[in-house]
């Protein structure tokens, strides 16, 4: 959660957090997990009409970072992002111990 949270920070203004992208933190995302990169997608637990946010000045649209392995992000590269999305539930996607993606 932290990392997710200090990506969002160093990176505002600068990423369009373009859903199907992925950010390699480039360490482990914490101390429990062996994943260092998120993928960057719609939200998983919110209702697409529910994820953009607008404002008098601006439009926010919500995203979900999932959090995942090296290879996965390695793999995302020219790979299906929703077969990686496809093949969890959204709970075990959040996971950051889940079992890796069979490639």
């Amino acid at each position: 959660l932290l990392a997710c949270g200090f990506i969002a920070y160093q990176l505002r203004e600068v990423c369009p957090f373009t859903c199907g992208d992925t950010i390699n933190f480039k360490t482990q995302i914490s101390r429990s997990s062996e994943m260092s990169a998120f993928l960057i997608a719609h939200p998983l637990h919110i209702g697409s009409n529910d994820t953009v946010i607008e404002t008098e000045t601006t439009k926010i649209e919500l995203i979900q970072l999932v959090p995942i392995y090296d290879h996965e992000r390695v793999w995302l590269k020219t790979g299906d992002p929703q077969s990686l999305l496809g093949a969890y539930t959204k709970t075990e996607l959040l996971n950051p111990r889940r079992a890796p993606y069979a490639l």
